[in-house]
């Protein structure tokens, strides 16, 4: 499992700088992360900030809602 949790975390680094390059505006960029040993697919939403600079670090945050939730129902409880 150790394995599983680092290849997404390093997919969903990766494909956040590739997506967020160049971007001029706040938005939400929808995925998907296909597990190679299972199959299993794993869909995610990466926020783009304003002014996003991929020469700069920034912190990660990741937000996990819970089972059966949504993305706009998270949304309206975390006040984004």
């Amino acid at each position: 499992m150790t394995t599983l949790w680092r290849s997404l975390v390093a997919v969903f680094v990766l494909t956040s700088v590739a997506l967020c390059t160049g971007s001029a505006r706040a938005a939400y960029v929808g995925n998907k992360y296909t597990e190679p040993g299972t199959g299993a697919v794993l869909e995610y939403n990466v926020f783009v900030p304003t002014g996003y600079n991929p020469a700069n670090k920034y912190p990660l945050m990741v937000v996990m809602h819970a089972a059966g939730g949504t993305l706009p129902r998270t949304l309206s409880s975390s006040g984004t």
